[in-house]
């Protein structure tokens, strides 16, 4: 990580970015931002289960008016996180009724609980 910043840095310095790839450079720098903070919080876990992998069981019941398929925006999102944390994850199942939506992910990698953790606290 220190490299890839590094020579961001260099070649920001020898010249601007272009309007094009404005928007790559800002991407790029999302994505070191959040592995850094997945780094920091490694090296401050005190609890080892912080770093394993988590089961997350996702729930949408009850859908009131029009269905904006939330269940696969969610399981989208934790796939982004997945892939900007360098992690893996893998939809276990699925159940769709006319009532209710579920799907079981598993999220692997060092780290992988956090998300879960965060949302729980």
């Amino acid at each position: 990580m220190v490299k890839a910043l590094a020579g961001l840095r260099e070649r920001l310095q020898r010249q601007p970015p272009t309007p094009n790839e404005e928007s790559a450079l800002r991407e790029r720098l999302a994505q070191l931002g959040a592995e850094l903070e997945q780094l920091r919080f490694i090296a401050e876990s005190k609890d080892a289960r912080d770093l394993g992998d988590v089961l997350l069981c996702l729930s949408v019941v009850g859908h009131a008016g029009n269905q904006l398929h939330a269940l696969q925006k969610l399981s989208g999102m934790y796939a982004g996180l997945a892939q900007r944390r360098r992690m893996s994850v893998e939809v276990l199942g699925e159940f769709v009724d006319g009532k209710q939506e579920r799907a079981w992910l598993l999220l692997s990698g060092l780290g992988a609980y956090r998300p879960a953790k965060v949302e729980s606290d």
